[in-house]
């Protein structure tokens, strides 16, 4: 993954993802980093470059900003995934469509709660994701900040009676795919 933080992203950077993209050694492409700086224009030619080379098309949003935040992203940038997007469950509408452009949801539940972004696990928006049919996957986030691992957040899921274990293993057969 050629991954670029929103803040320091500049021509000389461009130059050098355009580098790595020729490389055919990464799979995608994604942006992290303060979502409150939110100038995707920047970012555009790089995203459309990386479209027609037949890279994933990721971006970190939704976790800090809101669903509106989460939709223009997805248009602007046109991408395919998202990191965290947690936020899009406050808009019914915008989870529609979402699920209609088959937008993957990366979702960290552990990080989004020690972040709080989520109260806790019984009060997570991944359920309220996962039941209006969005593609979700579970994962972690930086183990040394967060300390779990993708087991972990599996069976604090599963312990949590946010998912049983035949949803958990329905999530996990279609992540292989997405």
């Amino acid at each position: 993954m050629v991954s670029t933080s929103r803040k320091s992203y500049n021509i000389q950077f461009e130059n050098l993802i355009i580098k790595l993209i020729d490389s055919r050694m990464f799979s995608g492409i994604d942006i992290y980093g303060d979502e409150a700086y939110n100038d995707l224009s920047k970012f555009k030619n790089i995203y459309k470059y990386a479209k027609n080379m037949g890279m994933k098309l990721k971006a970190h949003v939704g976790e800090f900003g809101d669903t509106k935040d989460i939709i223009n992203t997805i248009k602007y940038l046109d991408i395919n995934v998202v990191q965290h997007g947690i936020n899009i469950a406050y808009s019914k509408e915008d989870m529609i469509y979402a699920k209609e452009r088959g937008i993957v949801f990366n979702v960290c539940p552990t990080s989004n709660i020690v972040l709080k972004r989520a109260k806790s696990l019984n009060e997570h928006p991944i359920r309220l994701m996962y039941d209006m049919g969005l593609k979700i996957t579970i994962n972690t986030d930086d183990l040394l900040i967060f300390n779990s691992t993708l087991s972990d957040e599996y069976l604090k899921l599963y312990s949590s009676k946010v998912f049983n274990a035949k949803e958990l293993n329905e999530i996990r057969i279609k992540s292989l795919n997405y």
